[in-house]
């Protein structure tokens, strides 16, 4: 097989733009699978959204490799400075923000490690960036090509009511992780439903269904464990069409093999569905003659008639389970799920609450959360009215509210107050919320569709029971700040702030053998959960050198700590309190490895700000 090769592509906007073009692509040097790549992720490398989950900004370099169906690659991404995340997308269809994989922490904390096995020929593109959005240091890329899994057979054809027995042995086809596979197929009509079971005493068994073959196999489902107590697999599938689906019989993990029973049958039909109205309030029971999902998840159904704006509570509360709620529709003979809840409710008891976009007829499903549990349980079901207009919320100034049996109710039956204003991309906020009536609580989301707490904070401010919520806004728009209590019987006055911290601090960079003076105040970042305020500096050292670090302050407690990585991806290697002085902090450091290291200053207690002088200094 020919090797394959990595062209380096620069990592600045303009030269990922002119990347995507044939021509720049045949130009850009290439480096052969096996030789690391060793980089760094630095102010002038690209910076934008990266797609995956994230709706954030980062700092990130691209790369391009060239291959095919028949290549089975792992891309190893190693950094001692910042939690690794790798991406892979494919090249020449405007996909930036649509990955075809990607991997974080699959290397071992905080390295990454991406399989991935293309589904065409082509170029692809290889992001390398942070989990973070402020992740920045050295790192190293590894491309890796693996043997090629052994063809896939042609597909054994299976009968509705048969059962046959296979053997998962080396030699069989193998998925993007090695597990070992083979391949069944079946006709069905459109809406027909099955039930496929795999069983077996040897391995871990996961079953796959789908069409086509090879790396043109489109999985429409998949079961993992029957929630019978054992390992075999059981799934209930309802075909979208008329034609042929191929079942992979398979281990869960690579090594698995072993003999096992593979059996298509009938799934059962759904159940009845009861109809239930606002203001209904039932008592039922969960039997193991319960209809099941395509899941084998042990359900009670019901219907529900919604009109287009309507906002309704689902509650649902048991002694004998943990309660689970799934709102959704049938459509072509199976249910999509549009909504859910697991612990909504008190304890583990559940409460859902959902505005309907549609006029039209629902389904609700209750069950357990584990899918095989049974007992009693009760619904109720209830009108909420819609969420009020959110209050303007300006910064700079403070406004005084009131949580009352008047105020709006979210999902879990908490009440809240809620306010809007305007951030833009990257500007940094502070929320702060005290009360003397109540342990207080915020949360801040968009104000695009129903409310998702982007972020929240209980007592940030480290005075008593107060709050405060330090927040990077995504990208430009409308935000809500929710003011509630802590708990749902917390009733009394409070007063909210909110401020513009302004732009991210910049981390300095130092020498060994300087000094360095500096200042904390209250537009520093902020660490995460005990509310003190620190800088970061940078510095490189050599593998072998003794360091001597101290940190003095005659305004605050002084807290000195050495680490790997910037901000969220900071890794401490050693940190101090008062080992110079009563106040003053002192580190005495062998360095294990040459590199980039980060100097944090920082209090001892939170809100404490101040001026304060750095030294570091080899020792013999």
């Amino acid at each position: 097989m020919p090797s394959i090769r990595i062209r380096l592509a620069c990592a600045s906007a303009l030269a990922l733009v002119m990347a995507a073009a044939p021509s720049m692509a045949q130009d850009a040097p290439w480096l052969t699978a096996g030789q690391p790549v060793t980089g760094m992720l630095e102010q002038g490398d690209a910076y934008g959204p990266v797609g995956s989950w994230s709706e954030e900004d980062h700092l990130y370099d691209d790369y391009l490799i060239r291959a095919g169906p028949t290549h089975r690659l792992d891309i190893s991404l190693t950094s001692d400075d910042f939690d690794s995340y790798l991406s892979v997308y494919r090249e020449g269809e405007h996909a930036d923000l649509t990955p075809l994989a990607s991997d974080d922490d699959s290397g071992g904390y905080p390295h990454a490690l991406l399989r991935f096995a293309p589904d065409m020929d082509g170029t692809y593109r290889v992001r390398v960036r942070g989990f973070s959005p402020t992740a920045a240091g050295a790192y190293q890329l590894t491309l890796t090509e693996r043997a090629p899994s052994p063809p896939e057979p042609a597909a054994t054809r299976i009968a509705r009511g048969a059962e046959v027995r296979g053997e998962l042995e080396q030699g069989d086809p193998q998925l993007p992780d090695d597990e070992l596979y083979d391949v069944y197929v079946f006709a069905a009509q459109a809406n027909e439903r099955f039930q496929i079971r795999l069983a077996s005493e040897d391995f871990d068994p996961i079953v796959y269904v789908g069409r086509g073959t090879g790396s043109g196999f489109e999985q429409l489902a998949l079961n993992d464990d029957s929630g019978d107590g054992t390992l075999n697999s059981r799934l209930n599938f309802t075909a979208p069409a008329r034609g042929d689906y191929v079942i992979r019989a398979a281990a869960l993990h690579s090594g698995g093999a072993g003999s096992y029973v593979l059996s298509l049958g009938d799934a059962p039909a759904p159940g009845p569905v009861r109809p239930i109205a606002v203001g209904d309030s039932i008592s039922a029971e969960i039997g193991p003659d319960a209809t099941e999902d395509d899941n084998g998840n042990f359900y009670a159904g019901y219907s529900f008639r919604a009109r287009a704006g309507q906002r309704v509570a689902f509650a649902m509360a048991s002694e004998d389970f943990d309660t689970y709620l799934d709102l959704g529709q049938m459509v072509d003979g199976g249910f999509e799920g549009i909504a859910y809840d697991d612990d909504g409710g008190e304890g583990l008891n559940s409460r859902l609450v959902h505005t309907f976009a549609e006029s039209g007829d629902y389904e609700l499903r209750a069950r357990s959360f584990s899918g095989g549990s049974t007992g009693a349980y009760t619904l109720d079901v209830t009108e909420v009215e819609p969420d009020p207009e959110p209050a303007p919320l300006a910064f700079g100034r403070s406004v005084q509210g009131e949580i009352s049996d008047s105020s709006a109710q979210d999902s879990s039956g908490g009440r809240f107050d809620a306010y809007r204003f305007r951030g833009q991309e990257d500007q940094r906020v502070q929320i702060v919320m005290r009360s003397g009536d109540f342990d207080s609580y915020l949360e801040i989301g968009s104000a695009e569709g129903e409310f998702v707490a982007l972020a929240y904070d209980d007592d940030g401010l480290g005075e008593g029971l107060n709050s405060r919520l330090n927040f990077t806004i995504p990208e430009t728009g409308d935000y809500i700040v929710r003011a509630r209590p802590l708990g749902r019987s917390g009733r009394g006055l409070y007063a909210l702030e909110l401020t513009d911290r302004g732009p991210a601090p910049v981390a300095g960079s130092l020498m060994i053998g300087a000094t360095v003076r500096g200042r904390l105040d209250d537009t520093d970042s902020m660490a995460a959960g005990d509310a003190s305020f620190y800088d970061d500096y940078r510095f490189q050292a050599r593998a072998g050198e003794r360091l001597r670090i101290t940190m003095v302050s005659n305004e605050f407690d002084a807290f000195l700590a050495l680490g790997r990585g910037l901000a969220e991806d900071f890794v401490l290697l050693a940190s101090d309190d008062d080992g110079l002085s009563d106040t003053n902090s002192l580190i005495e450091h062998e360095i294990d490895e040459t590199g980039w290291y980060t100097l944090r200053a920082n209090s001892y207690a939170p809100n404490s700000t101040g001026a304060y002088v750095i030294s570091i200094e080899r020792r013999e």
